[in-house]
């Protein structure tokens, strides 16, 4: 099912969307969700559970999109991952966190024969002159 969820959801993405709508569309999918987990049968809990990972990825990405890749997009995608994947015991959903935090993290992994690396680089910090340009002068 995660398979056809990524499909979808990558298809939707191809059509080139803007950020709040690929956003908006993740909150729809989610909320059908809801309403599905309130309203329906059991038998359509399916639906539903494909309708979260979707609608998690489409709001994700937009998100993401919309804060041009910053740490924060990245982390708000990280903890809504966590929160709908406890929330429908979704696998795929939770093996997403630790990816989305490695990105926010800007780390990298790499192979070579029979290494394994993992590389999370330092911040950046900021030198004295360009601290005192951010103070203004009187």
């Amino acid at each position: 099912m995660s398979f056809g969820a990524v499909a979808v959801a990558a298809g939707i993405i191809a059509l080139e969307p803007a950020f709040a709508t690929g956003a908006a569309l993740g909150v729809a999918l989610v909320a059908i969700r809801i309403g599905i987990s309130f309203f329906a049968a059991e038998q359509w809990g399916l639906l539903g559970t494909a309708n979260t990972i979707i609608g998690a990825l489409l709001l994700a990405g937009g998100v993401i999109g919309f804060v041009e890749a910053d740490f924060a997009g990245l982390a708000f995608s990280a903890f809504l991952f966590l929160a709908l994947a406890v929330a429908i015991r979704s696998s795929f959903l939770m093996a997403l966190v630790p990816l989305t935090l490695a990105g926010a993290l800007a780390s990298s992994t790499g192979y070579a024969h029979a290494v394994y690396m993992l590389t999370v680089n330092e911040p950046r910090s900021r030198s004295r002159s360009s601290l005192s340009s951010l103070v203004p002068r009187t």
